[in-house]
């Protein structure tokens, strides 16, 4: 006599190995996950600090090295200046922040990068 498909036995074996696999497997995979969505914040934070870098030795007759000033620099500007390309989204959220946030930017001796929702500039005259 020929045995046609699996006993029932057969596939709950297979179920059970598979499930035991997917428990074991899923941690790490959401946690790889985790990981590259933080690792692609950094790098984007990092691209809008790099634009704004450029953008302040492009316009640097507007951005005087004075110790203490604050410069506020919205992310609309260097999108406009082609420095950035819209929309600039973090992987937390789907919204596009390219019209909300703001980069402020301060001199102590060097250029110090911050991204904020809101800026109060500070100009300091010697």
């Amino acid at each position: 006599m020929k045995k046609n498909g699996f006993t029932l036995m057969e596939l709950m074996g297979v179920i059970v190995i598979l499930s035991l696999l997917i428990v074991l497997c899923l941690p790490s995979i959401v946690n790889f996950i985790k990981s590259s969505n933080d690792e692609t914040d950094k790098i984007t934070l990092d691209l809008i600090y790099n634009a704004t870098e450029n953008y302040i030795k492009e316009y640097k007759n507007d951005y005087p090295k004075i110790k203490e000033n604050v410069y506020c620099i919205p992310l609309i500007d260097l999108v406009d200046d082609g420095k950035l390309k819209s929309p600039i989204k973090f992987s937390d959220s789907e919204e596009d922040i390219t019209d909300k946030k703001i980069v402020e930017v301060t001199y102590d001796g060097k250029f110090k990068y911050e991204l904020k929702s809101e800026c109060i500039e500070k100009k300091v005259t010697e």
